[in-house]
């Protein structure tokens, strides 16, 4: 087995396979891309709390100081 970087000093990239490597196409079953959606439903309700606390965070901010500005004595 040779290394990475003889790999590289012959011109080929590190992650160039040969036909007899023996790698296949990766499988998935049904109950993978269940849990693949599951999970990209969870970060996609994650992202949209997290934006709106944000921008709710933000309108109450904005609303103190437009409070203070206009009650400025």
């Amino acid at each position: 087995m040779s290394h990475t970087s003889e790999h590289i000093a012959a011109g080929e990239g590190p992650h160039q396979h040969t036909a007899d490597a023996g790698h296949g196409a990766a499988t998935h079953t049904d109950a993978d891309w269940t849990g693949f959606r599951a999970d990209d439903y969870n970060a996609g309700r994650a992202v949209v709390v997290l934006v709106l606390s944000i921008f709710c965070m933000g309108v109450g901010i904005y609303s103190i100081v437009a409070y203070t500005v206009i009650n400025w004595n």
